[in-house]
């Protein structure tokens, strides 16, 4: 994987990652990551954290603390998980992607897939530039090729059929066309598929004042890439690396409106 405008990368194991994190005083990882001990003794992980964090001392000093800060108080985070296969048990499949930006800081964290979904395989943290962060997001995903259907209305929730026997015929025939695409498009067998959310890192209003924007992406087998919008109802695009970039790159403007309006 190459991440546009990267600078410096770290590596680092489940256990290291949780022991470097650990003086954020928040969860044991951050979203999306997981973590499970293969230690069977409290007492045991205890002892691993202690040489771990001697051996982190050594080799990073204070030089990666900037980068945690980072991490644990953005302006923007992109929140990534989701699976690259239709088996949402194969660990193999599992995406795990973190992207934040804080004042002139971007940085890309990656954790690999463990021997269960609910381990990992270690991480990679990759520094690049702050206002980067939608093509760096893209750009992680596995590759696949656009969906060739174009725009798909999806149903709103709670839609029923009296809704469209209360339309004009040439109105029945065109919803009814779209229905049978949309609900051609949910039963197509997919081959990967998971959630882009696009976050203020915090607000003055408190966790009730924060944006989130999401995306979804599905890919379908035979056919290729969705895009899968926030909106009402619902719109399923074909997309290639470029068009997803720049529907994630819309949210991120929203986003970073969204800061802007706060601070006036």
């Amino acid at each position: 994987m190459t991440v546009a405008g990267t600078g410096r990368t770290w590596r680092f194991t489940d256990l290291e990652f949780v022991v470097a994190w650990e003086p954020q005083r928040e969860r044991t990882v951050p979203r999306p990551f997981v973590f499970t001990s293969r230690t069977d003794s409290y007492d045991d992980l205890l002892r691993e954290m202690n040489e771990t964090r001697e051996h982190l001392r050594d080799r990073l000093g204070t030089t990666f603390d900037d980068v945690l800060e980072t991490v644990a108080h953005p302006d923007i985070r992109i929140v990534v998980h989701g699976n690259a296969d239709d088996d949402r048990a194969n660990p193999e499949s599992v995406i795990r992607l973190l992207a934040v930006r804080r004042r002139d800081s971007g940085y890309l964290l990656r954790q690999l897939p463990g021997e269960t979904v609910w381990h990992g395989g270690g991480y990679i943290v990759t520094e690049c530039d702050a206002l980067a962060l939608g093509p760096v997001v893209v750009e992680a995903l596995p590759d696949a090729s656009p969906g060739r259907a174009g725009h798909i209305a999806m149903p709103r929730a709670g839609d029923d059929q009296d809704h469209y026997t209360r339309r004009s015929i040439a109105h029945e025939l065109t919803e009814d066309r779209d229905r049978e695409r949309a609900e051609s498009f949910v039963r197509a067998v997919t081959t990967g598929s998971g959630i882009i959310e696009i976050a203020q890192g915090g607000s003055r209003f408190g966790p009730r004042g924060v944006m989130v924007r999401r995306l979804r992406w599905r890919d379908v087998a035979d056919d290729g890439r969705y895009a899968i919008t926030g909106d009402d109802p619902p719109i399923a695009i074909g997309v290639d690396v470029k068009r997803l970039t720049a529907l994630v790159n819309t949210e991120v403007a929203e986003v970073v409106q969204a800061i802007k309006d706060e601070r006036v």
